[in-house]
C-alpha cells in the first residue's frame, strides 16, 4: 500500500501495546499523532494510577509519545463513556444479562467517536495496539486472528462494521507479546516492562457488584426469589444485578451437590439455580448480527463461534434469519452460554460476524415452563381414545398421541406373559401433574395402570409454551 506521509489518530493508553504500535506506524512512513481518552471525572472515585484513564496512564503516554517524537493530546470522553458504556453497562446487570463493556468501548468511543476528532485532525487512519490483523482490500476490509493465540483480541472487534474496519489499524496482529517488550526495551520506553491490566477498566479490583452499588444504589437493585429448575422455592437474593449464569458463590447451602445460576429472569426477577449439568447448551440466539468481513450470509453454514473472550472456539451450524438475528446449533454442547454475552464467528481464522447472546424461552427454567411428556398403556385402542379425549378436554394435558397396537412382554405372578395393547403419549405442564395422574387413575380400567413420566429437557420453545399454555395450570 502506498501510504505517501498518511496521518494516523493513535489511540495511546499508557501500556506497552499502543506504544510500541506508535513506533511501528511510524517506521512504516504514517505521520501519527499520540490521543489518550480521559474517560473519567477528575475526582472520580473508581480512577486508579494503573487503569488506562487514570493520570499515570494519561503521563506514560505523554512520555512514550515524546520519545518516539510524535505529538500528543488528550480528549475529554468522559461524558460521552458514561453514557455509552457506564450505562449500559448497569443497564445489561439489571437486564439479567452480563455485559462486554469493552467490545462497546471499541465500536462507539476508539473507532466511533474518535473518528471526528481524527478528521478534524486530517487523520485517514485510527490505530490501535490490538492483537489482531486487518487486511485492507480494495473492496473491503477483512478481520483476522492475531497471531499469538493467546493474545488474539479480534473477538473484541467483531461488532466494527466495514467503514471503521476499512479506516482502521491494528499493527501488533502479525506479533508476539515478547517481540512487542523486546522492541519496546531496544528503544528504552519506559512502559517496557509495564504489567498488562487484566480488569475492566472502571471497576476497582474487578469488584463488579461494588461498583454497581456505587454507581447505582442500593435501592435500584431488584430483589427477588430462587428457584431451583423444578420450580421449587430455593431462597430471597439482595438483587439480580448480583449474578452471572453459570455463578456458584452467594447461593444458599442446603443442597447435597453443587448449586449454579442457570438463568435469569428479569421479569420476575427469579434467579433459577440447577446442578452443573443443568448448565449445559447446545443451541442459543443471538440477535444486532453484524457481519463483518463479508456480506450477509443468507443460508446455514459451518463456522467456529466463541462463547466468551476465555473460550477456544467450538464448531456449530450457523442459520441467519430476518431482522439480524441468528441460531447457532453446537456441534458440542457447551457451559454457561450467558445471554449479554458477544458470540463471534469465525471461518478459519477470519471474523466473518457476531452478535449479542439472547436469552430465549428455551434457556427460561422456570416452573411455568416445565413440560412433562407422559406414557400409559391401555388394554385396546378404544378405550385409550375414549381417555385421552376426556383427559384433553379437562385441559389436564395439551396433546395425547395415540399408537393404537404394541405388543408388550411382561413378567406377571411369575411368569412372563405378553399381550396387544394401546399405548397414549402425553405432554402436559409439570404444574398440572399431581391432578392427571389421579384423573387417569380414576378413569383407567386396570387396578395399576403403568403410568410414567420424563422431564422434557430440550424442543422447540414455540411448542413447549404452546403445551404449557394449553394445561389449565
Amino acid at each position: 500500500m502506498s501510504i505517501d506521509k498518511q496521518r494516523v489518530l493513535l489511540g495511546m493508553s499508557g501500556g506497552v501495546d499502543s506504544s510500541v504500535a506508535g513506533y511501528l506506524l511510524r517506521e512504516q512512513g504514517y505521520d501519527v499523532i499520540g490521543v489518550t481518552m480521559k474517560v473519567w471525572p477528575q475526582d472520580c472515585i473508581s480512577r486508579a494510577e494503573d487503569k488506562c484513564c487514570g493520570p499515570q496512564a494519561v503521563a506514560d503516554a505523554r512520555s512514550v509519545a515524546h520519545s518516539l517524537g510524535i505529538p500528543h493530546y488528550v480528549v475529554d470522553e468522559a461524558d460521552q463513556f458514561e453514557r455509552l458504556v457506564i450505562d449500559y453497562f448497569s443497564s445489561e446487570y439489571q437486564a439479567g444479562r452480563t455485559p462486554n463493556p469493552c467490545v462497546m468501548c471499541n465500536e462507539k468511543l476508539k473507532f466511533g467517536n474518535l473518528w471526528s476528532k481524527a478528521q478534524a485532525l486530517g487523520c485517514d487512519y485510527i490505530a490501535t495496539g490490538h492483537y489482531a490483523i486487518i487486511e485492507h482490500h480494495a473492496d473491503r476490509a477483512v478481520l483476522r486472528k492475531g497471531i499469538d493465540p493467546r493474545k488474539d483480541q479480534s473477538y473484541f472487534l467483531f461488532s466494527l462494521r466495514q467503514p471503521q474496519l476499512r479506516r482502521a489499524l491494528t499493527p501488533l496482529g502479525t506479533m508476539s507479546k515478547p517481540k512487542i517488550r523486546e522492541i519496546a526495551r531496544s528503544l528504552a520506553l519506559k512502559v517496557a516492562d509495564k504489567i498488562d491490566s487484566q480488569e475492566i477498566c472502571f471497576v476497582p479490583g474487578n469488584d463488579y457488584k461494588a461498583f454497581l452499588r456505587s454507581h447505582l444504589g442500593e435501592n435500584e437493585f431488584h430483589r427477588g426469589e430462587i428457584y431451583d429448575v423444578d420450580g421449587n422455592f430455593v431462597g430471597e437474593h439482595e438483587g439480580i444485578e448480583l449474578f452471572t449464569i453459570g455463578q456458584r458463590k452467594g447461593l444458599p447451602g442446603g443442597s447435597p451437590r453443587p448449586r449454579y445460576v442457570i438463568d435469569l429472569d428479569p421479569e420476575t426477577n427469579r434467579v433459577i439455580v440447577g446442578d452443573a449439568d443443568d448448565l449445559v447448551c447446545d443451541e442459543f440466539e443471538i440477535d444486532r448480527v453484524n457481519w463483518s468481513s463479508r456480506d450477509k450470509i443468507d443460508s446455514p453454514c459451518e463456522v467456529t463461534v466463541k462463547i466468551r473472550y476465555s473460550h477456544p472456539g467450538t464448531r456449530a451450524t450457523l442459520t441467519p434469519f430476518d431482522s439480524n438475528r441468528a441460531r447457532i446449533r453446537l456441534h458440542e454442547p457447551q457451559r454457561a452460554v450467558t445471554p449479554g454475552q458477544a458470540a463471534v464467528l469465525y471461518d478459519d481464522d477470519v471474523v466473518i460476524g457476531g452478535g449479542w447472546i439472547c436469552r430465549s424461552e428455551a434457556l427460561s427454567r422456570s416452573e411455568s415452563l416445565v413440560v412433562l411428556i407422559a406414557f400409559c398403556t391401555f388394554p385396546d385402542a378404544e378405550v385409550a381414545r375414549k381417555i385421552v379425549r376426556e383427559i384433553v378436554d379437562f385441559r389436564l394435558v395439551a396433546c395425547g398421541n395415540i399408537i393404537p397396537k404394541i405388543h408388550s412382554i411382561y413378567r406377571w405372578q411369575g411368569k412372563v406373559e405378553s399381550s396387544d395393547e394401546a399405548l397414549a403419549i402425553f405432554k402436559l405442564d409439570a404444574a398440572c401433574y399431581a391432578k392427571f395422574e389421579s384423573t387417569l387413575r380414576s378413569l383407567h380400567p386396570y387396578d395399576v395402570p403403568e403410568i410414567i413420566s420424563c422431564k422434557i429437557d430440550n424442543g422447540l420453545p414455540e411448542y413447549l409454551n404452546w403445551v404449557a399454555q394449553n394445561c389449565a395450570t
